[in-house]
């Protein structure tokens, strides 16, 4: 299969803390693009750091493949950012890592994967 095909990493919601998507499995993906938009954020200096991350088990070891560093910069809201994972061989489980950082932080925020080859 050569065509991409979507999957919700995590549905759109308010977050306060750090944390991990569940792990998503999926067979010989030639290709991952995960994408994160924010629609919200408050908190004093609030910062939101995503990972796309895999893994050859559910319970890792987990290794980042690619990453958004200070997803949301100056007032522009919502934001769509994107990252395509870096390394060639991609394991078969995957997951969105997130970190929140600041004051009193909140962002809410959904991800989304866009997986090419393999079947989920």
């Amino acid at each position: 299969m050569s065509d991409a095909y979507p999957m919700t990493a995590l549905s759109s919601a308010a977050r306060t803390t750090s944390g991990n998507s569940d792990p998503m499995e999926i067979d010989a993906a030639a290709g991952l693009v995960l994408s994160v938009e924010t629609t919200a954020r408050s908190g004093t200096s609030p910062t939101l750091d995503v990972r796309l991350e895999d893994a050859p088990t559910p319970t890792g070891p987990w290794a980042t493949v690619g990453s958004i560093t200070q997803v949301v910069s100056g007032t522009t809201l919502p934001s769509v950012q994107a990252v395509r994972a870096t390394n060639a061989a991609i394991n078969r489980y995957v997951r969105a890592g997130y970190t929140i950082g600041g004051t009193t932080p909140s962002f809410t925020f959904g991800c989304w994967l866009s997986v090419r080859g393999g079947r989920s």
